[in-house]
């Protein structure tokens, strides 16, 4: 069941994964030997920690990563929360694949970028927080609502 949205997913999600690990080999002896490891809401730095902290946030997005795309290749262990049937098997898992394609490049995206952030020393931008809520969120709301018209 490859469509093609979700190859260009995991595309966007292995390439920002890459530039993140390379951008911290490249970046190590510059990083700073204490760098943020927490921002609150609004994005200011509440939480500080070694250097070598920061490379949790790559680490979880690797296997976030990697966790949803094997759990992508067995949909029928999922539960989807509409009965599956011969008829609407495709429609409902293509929907529930879908989503959970969008939520990982949603999250790879944001731990990779406050990685990043964190290691060039950037406030995160206020609405971050704000725009990832909405994007998750969103996801799994119009999700539902297609996997009940679809079933």
């Amino acid at each position: 069941m490859k469509r093609k949205s979700n190859i260009i997913f995991n595309i966007i999600c292995l390439f920002i994964l890459l530039s993140t690990t390379i951008f911290l080999v490249i970046m190590w002896n510059k990083i700073p030997s204490v760098v943020v490891t927490h921002y609150d809401f609004m994005g200011h730095a509440d939480g500080f920690g070694k250097k070598s902290s920061i490379l949790l946030s790559p680490i979880m997005a690797w296997v976030i990563f990697i966790s949803i795309t094997v759990l992508s290749l067995f949909p029928s262990i999922l539960n989807t929360g509409v009965k599956i049937t011969e008829e609407n098997r495709d429609r409902v898992y293509g929907v529930i694949l879908n989503m959970l394609n969008i939520l990982k490049t949603v999250i790879v995206f944001v731990f990779c970028y406050i990685t990043v952030c964190s290691a060039l020393e950037y406030r995160l931008p206020g609405w971050l927080t704000v725009v990832e809520i909405i994007a998750i969120f969103g996801t799994i709301i119009v999700s539902i609502v297609k996997l009940y018209k679809v079933r």
